[in-house]
């Protein structure tokens, strides 16, 4: 009993970890309110994770809000802009069958796959604002190297944070299991999954 108890003992660890990632996703869903600052408090779930993934600890709260107050003018820059591209993609798909009755669906692949590049450039952006002092340029064309370079692990990347929206979108059921565990703790697991990943790729980086 004493050893279960025993938070160096693997249950006590498994335990103090999953309460942490209730508290990271509470601090994350609070974080979104605004809508606008979405980009920062996703900032601030990688500076949390990424540090956890290298066996940094400290304080959940600290450690969440030094990442989201110190990159919060690029990632606030970068999800508006992902936010306005998205916006304009939608109207292009709504019009397109107006504007192109006859063949329309050319068009639509077009934006299908710039939406995909779009979703795989901005997952790229937070873990770098996050993990490296660079201006707002580098960022983006640190973003598109690493997306190019390191493509299996972006389609990987695209498919974690896609599956499950989709997959809520065809079952009402799958819609309400997937919207409780994501009050729980989905948004700081999915991001603890990625940042495993991204801890991969940023290494090389950081020897350079």
């Amino acid at each position: 009993m004493r050893d279960t108890l025993d938070y160096n003992s693997t249950p006590m660890g498994y335990l103090s970890g999953f309460c942490e990632l209730i508290l990271l996703n509470l601090f994350f869903l609070v974080s979104c309110l605004p809508v606008v600052t979405i980009g920062a408090a996703v900032c601030g779930m990688y500076h949390v994770n990424l540090k956890t993934v290298r066996g940094e600890s400290g304080s959940v709260w600290k450690l969440y809000w030094e990442g989201f107050r110190s990159n919060f003018r690029q990632a606030t820059f970068f999800w508006i802009l992902f936010l306005g591209l998205c916006l304009l993609l939608a109207l292009d798909w709504w019009v397109m069958p107006v504007m192109l009755p006859a063949f329309y669906q050319i068009p639509r692949v077009m934006l299908i796959m710039v939406f995909a590049a779009a979703c795989c450039m901005v997952i790229y952006v937070f873990p770098i604002v996050t993990r490296f002092v660079c201006t707002t340029r580098q960022a983006a064309g640190n973003a598109l190297r690493m997306m190019a370079g390191h493509f299996p692990w972006t389609v990987l990347l695209l498919l974690l944070h896609g599956v499950i929206p989709i997959l809520c979108g065809l079952s009402e059921l799958f819609f309400l299991y997937a919207a409780c565990a994501f009050l729980i703790c989905g948004f700081s697991t999915i991001n603890l999954i990625a940042s495993h990943i991204f801890n991969r790729i940023l290494k090389r980086y950081e020897r350079i």
